[in-house]
């Protein structure tokens, strides 16, 4: 992976040092790490200046299927155990 991208206002805001060294993001050297800020606001600003891009994601459209969450088994658990921070190893090579 040549480099980690971090979207959102969140990733506007947080410490990319100080995220890597609790875990809770990869552990990547700091210069292969970009904030890209609202990158779905981007996204959706560049679509809608093109037809092109509109009338791909047109037909991207049809091919989503809504799933509620709720109604698959294990969803919580997994859910939950996901929320659970545990420190990311300091060597990716090994994942």
């Amino acid at each position: 992976i040549s480099k980690l991208y971090l979207a959102g206002g969140f990733a506007n805001y947080i410490n990319s040092s100080n995220a890597r060294d609790i875990g809770f993001i990869a552990n990547f050297p700091l210069k292969k790490i970009e904030k890209v800020g609202n990158a779905s606001l981007e996204g959706a600003m560049l679509m809608l200046k093109s037809i092109k891009m509109r009338t791909e994601i047109e037909k991207l459209v049809l091919g989503i299927d809504h799933l509620e969450l709720e109604t698959v088994p294990d969803f919580f658990e997994v859910f939950v155990e996901g929320c659970m921070f545990n420190p990311m190893p300091r060597d990716l090579t090994s994942i």
